[in-house]
């Protein structure tokens, strides 16, 4: 629990509902990008259908291959918002 309320201390992060347009979503992604895991593209099809600039926090490279995906990797982020505590 301490972890999450500290995750939701963190400027422009924010958690998305999960919705049936996201599901649908989800199983076009994995058709048409050949995406194996469901968690994968139900994440790509919120980023899609609900973040504004479909940004991903993922160190998981198969965000790559989704046209229309921002992934920023984890250790990237840590490492801006460190440099902008300093």
């Amino acid at each position: 629990m301490v972890a999450q309320a500290e995750l939701a201390t963190i400027t422009g992060l924010s958690f998305l509902p999960f919705t049936s347009e996201t599901m649908l979503a989800a199983q076009a992604i994995m058709q048409a990008f050949k995406v194996q895991g469901l968690f994968d593209a139900i994440y790509a099809a919120t980023a899609i259908n609900q973040d504004s600039d479909r940004s991903i926090l993922s160190s998981d490279k198969v965000y790559d291959m989704i046209s229309g995906i921002k992934r920023v990797d984890p250790r990237d982020f840590v490492k801006h918002l460190i440099k902008g505590r300093e």
